[in-house]
C-alpha cells in the first residue's frame, strides 16, 4: 500500500512538472532532480517536493513574474534540499541510521526540556512583517525568520469587504499576493505545526492599496 502511495505521488509530482511554464519549470525540474538524488526514496520526500511544486505552480498559475517570486534560484533550490531526509551511502547504513537516531532523540530531548525549563511559548510568531509593493496589482509580504519553524508558514489576506483568501503555505520568508486597486488589506502570517511545537499566533500588517490616476 505505502508503495502504492509512493508511486501515485511521484506521478503527480511529475504531472505538475509538466504543467509548469518557462523558468518556472526550469527551476522545478532541477530541483527535482537534486531532491530524488540527495533524498530517501519515500513517501515523506515526495510529499515535501509536492509542496514545493505546488508552491511554484501557485506563482505560475498567477502568472507572478518569476523574478518576483525567485530572488535567487540557488539559494531556493537549498532551502527547500535541506527539508529532505539525506539518502545514506554507507555500507553499515543501519548502524548508522540507528546512531543518528539515537543522537537525534537526545537533541529532541534536549530540545524540548530547554524550552519547559525556560518556559518559552511554543510556535513564536514571525516578526518584523512589511509590504513592498511590486505593481497596482501585486505585493509582496515579508518577515523574518522564525526559529524552529521547519514546516514552513501560512499566510492569507483579508480585503476591507471581509472576504478571506488563504491559507497559503510557503516555505520562503515572503509571498506575493494579487491586490486590487484603492482597496484595504490586512495580511496575515503564522508558523505551520511542526512535531513537536503548535501553530503560533497570527500576526498582521494592514496596506492601503491606494492608486492614483
Amino acid at each position: 500500500m505505502r508503495d502504492l502511495r509512493y508511486k501515485n505521488l511521484k506521478e503527480e509530482n511529475d504531472k505538475i512538472l509538466l504543467q509548469l511554464t518557462g523558468k518556472y519549470q526550469h527551476l522545478a525540474n532541477i530541483y527535482i532532480k537534486k531532491a530524488r538524488g540527495y533524498a530517501v526514496k519515500n513517501i515523506d520526500t515526495e510529499m515535501k517536493i509536492n509542496d514545493t511544486l505546488l508552491e511554484l505552480d501557485d506563482y505560475d498559475s498567477r502568472n507572478v513574474s518569476y523574478e518576483n517570486a525567485i530572488t535567487n534560484d540557488n539559494l531556493f533550490i537549498e532551502n527547500h534540499i535541506e527539508l529532505l531526509s539525506k539518502e545514506l551511502k554507507d555500507p553499515n547504513r543501519w548502524k548508522t541510521i540507528l546512531g543518528l537516531t539515537l543522537i537525534a532523540l537526545f537533541i529532541i530531548l534536549w530540545v524540548i526540556i530547554s524550552i519547559w525549563m525556560r518556559q518559552e511559548t511554543p510556535g513564536k510568531s514571525p516578526q518584523n512583517l512589511s509590504v513592498e509593493k511590486i505593481s497596482n496589482t501585486q505585493v509582496k509580504v515579508k518577515w523574518d525568520e522564525v526559529d524552529f519553524a521547519t514546516e514552513g508558514y501560512f499566510v492569507w489576506k483579508v480585503d476591507s469587504q471581509g472576504h478571506v483568501e488563504g491559507k497559503y503555505h510557503t516555505l520562503m520568508l515572503e509571498y506575493i499576493f494579487d491586490v486590487e486597486p484603492n482597496n484595504n488589506y490586512t495580511f496575515y502570517v503564522q508558523t505551520k505545526k511542526t512535531q513537536y511545537l503548535g501553530e503560533s499566533k497570527a500576526v498582521s500588517i494592514e496596506y492601503k492599496n491606494l492608486v492614483h490616476n
